[in-house]
């Protein structure tokens, strides 16, 4: 009876080695295929994320022509500036020679205007001092002529004056023209061309 149960006992350890001895190698063997699927599984990972790749060399590409037009938009923006500031600098030129030059036309004109007044008064007192009928063409071309020559101020009246210092001179076609009067249509007719060429000019 003893003998019966050792062996049976005996025959159950040997029945759970072998289960064990099993199970130790299906463990090792379930390890073994896990090492070996390592590969495999980052693989199939890198696989699962392949696509990140072409999409983000496009995404670096995306930023950096970002990056380049905003450095081409700062750059056109600094040019705009510049220019902007060139502009303004020379309008501003400008508007201060046009200032300038307005300033001076309109003191010549004060002094001319002033001038007239003068002839205007001495024409007046001379007609008046030694009466009107003394006041001969000679003297009446004269003072024609220096009105004409304060005139030219303006390139504008140079026809008008053209046309004054004309019919003075055709005045005397049946006579000699006094020196005082010819000086005056010499300079007056001079003085009117240079003007003219002036305004052309500028």
């Amino acid at each position: 009876m003893d003998w019966e149960n050792g062996r049976r006992q005996t025959e159950q350890y040997q029945q759970d080695v072998e289960r064990h001895s099993r199970q130790m190698e299906d463990a090792s063997n379930a390890l073994r295929r896990a090492h070996y699927d390592v590969p495999d599984i980052g693989n199939q990972i890198g696989g699962m994320f392949s696509f990140l790749g072409p999409a983000w060399g496009e995404m670096e590409n995306h930023q950096r022509r970002i990056e380049e037009a905003r450095d081409r938009g700062n750059a056109a923006q600094y040019q705009l500036q510049n220019a902007h500031s060139a502009l303004m600098q020379a309008t501003t030129d400008a508007l201060n020679k046009q200032s300038a030059a307005l300033l001076a036309g309109f003191t010549e004109l004060r002094e001319k205007a002033t001038q007239l007044t003068l002839l205007m008064n001495d024409m007046k007192n001379g007609a008046r001092d030694t009466g009107a009928q003394s006041w001969d063409k000679d003297r009446f071309a004269g003072v024609i002529l220096r009105l004409c020559q304060m005139a030219l101020i303006d390139g504008r009246v140079c026809d008008e004056v053209e046309t004054t210092t004309n019919e003075i001179s055709s005045g005397y076609s049946d006579q000699t023209v006094p020196g005082s009067v010819a000086d005056l249509l010499a300079k007056v007719g001079q003085l009117a061309r240079d003007v003219a060429q002036k305004s052309i000019t500028g």
